[in-house]
């Protein structure tokens, strides 16, 4: 990911980095999502996470991110546990079978804006976007916990 404001005096966006489910009728109002980062345009924290219908486990992780410059994210989705990287360190884990989507999922980037409001023009680059094989190599499941709360369902 590489962010870049191109003006300022204005909202800054959010730069999210999703997996949600591959089919639209298993969407399900964002309860089955895994927010790979979150970071907002500017700031130097990122914010990674899950849910299902009833719970959601979040995190907030301040990071060294400097405008324009590239850096990595990646997850770790296995059977058991979901696993969060920022330039190949785990930043996070859950232990948790409930925190694993039931449904395919396949990656979304977004910018989001605040509603009514004027945005700074901003760039987001995103490249080597990739998928390995968990039955090679070993998981990962060190990273810090995060915290685990009620979700209403979203709708």
């Amino acid at each position: 990911m590489r962010l870049k404001r191109l003006e300022t005096g204005a909202g800054n966006y959010t730069a999210k980095i999703e997996l949600v489910p591959n089919r639209a009728k298993d969407y399900r109002c964002g309860a089955r999502n895994i927010t790979v980062a979150s970071v907002r345009v500017g700031r130097s924290s990122v914010s990674i996470g899950a849910r299902n219908r009833t719970r959601q486990w979040h995190a907030k992780r301040h990071i060294a991110l400097a405008e324009n410059q590239a850096v990595a994210f990646a997850v770790e989705v296995a059977r058991g546990h979901i696993t969060w990287f920022y330039n190949g360190d785990p930043i996070g884990t859950v232990r948790s079978r409930a925190a694993v989507s039931d449904v395919p999922l396949t990656m979304r980037l977004r910018l989001v804006g605040q509603q009514d409001h004027e945005m700074n023009k901003t760039t987001y680059i995103s490249d080597w976007q990739r998928g390995f094989d968990l039955h090679a190599g070993t998981s990962v499941t060190r990273g810090p916990s995060l915290r685990r709360s009620g979700y209403s369902g979203g709708c």
